[in-house]
Parts: structure tokens; sequence; C-alpha cells
């Protein structure tokens, strides 16, 4: 099951109004998890790194947002150059970020992640792969750069 928690800041006036006295609302939606092409599992996915770039500098990185315009416009360009997936670089075209996958590299010793001060969001998954690489004691570090 796939459970998706979204809170908002409520009902208020349009724009950004001033957050004094709200209340949020809860919504939670709940559905079946993906299931991917047995070729996936196989062969993997193809990427293509696409033309926009992500701001490590911005005020919302490693912030869970509504916003899914730039991995939409980007899966658009992978999908359009023949990419299941769309790779984003950040400001210093260091690999940050994939637009609906977490991103890590094998090296064929240690799992590789995207450094903590590129533009990327450290999902849950994320989270618990790290977890679970430490428990099967499975050498991991974050890239100095991607």
């Amino acid at each position: 099951m796939a459970i998706r928690v979204t809170v908002t800041r409520g009902i208020s006036a349009a724009g950004a109004a001033r957050l004094v006295n709200m209340r949020p609302t809860v919504i939670v939606s709940v559905d079946l998890m993906p299931v991917f092409p047995a070729a996936v599992y196989e062969a993997g996915l193809t990427a293509q790194v696409v033309s926009g770039r992500r701001n490590e500098r911005f005020i919302t990185v490693g912030l869970k947002t509504l916003s899914y315009t730039d991995a939409i416009a980007g899966t658009v360009e992978a999908r359009r150059a023949g990419a299941d997936e769309a790779l984003f670089l950040d400001t210093e075209a260091h690999c940050c970020e994939a637009a609906a996958s977490n991103l890590f590299i094998w090296t064929g010793r240690a799992l590789v992640t995207p450094p903590c001060h590129a533009a990327r969001f450290q999902g849950l998954h994320a989270r618990r792969w790290s977890i679970s690489q430490v428990r099967l004691r499975c050498p991991q570090r974050s890239a100095p750069s991607i």
C-alpha cells in the first residue's frame, strides 16, 4: 500500500496570507503500490540528463512540496529523448536527483548518493535505504559530487 499524507496551511484568503490562527487541512490518500514491468527489474531504467537545473540555494531545497512542474517537464523532455527517467543537475552541474526515482550509484564497492548540499530531496525511501545498507553492512557514502 502507498499512503500519502498531505498537510496544507488550511482555508484562508488567496495569496500568501498571514498564517495567524490557521487550522491545517490534512488529506490522507491510500492506493496500491505501482507495479513495474519485469523488464525494469531485469534491465533497469534508462535516464536522460535534462536541461532544467535544480537550485541548491533555493529556500525550499529539502522540502517535500506539491510543486511537481519541474519533474513533469523534465520527464516529458526525457521521454522525448527516449529515456524512462529524467536526471537533474544542480547549478554547479552535479547530478543531484531524478524526477520520480531516488538516485543511487553502485560503484562495485559502495552505494553512492548525491551529497546533502546538492539540490535534492532526501525522501523516505532514501532514508530507509540508508538504514537497510547499514544493517546489511553495505558500504555507503555521499559523493563530494556526482
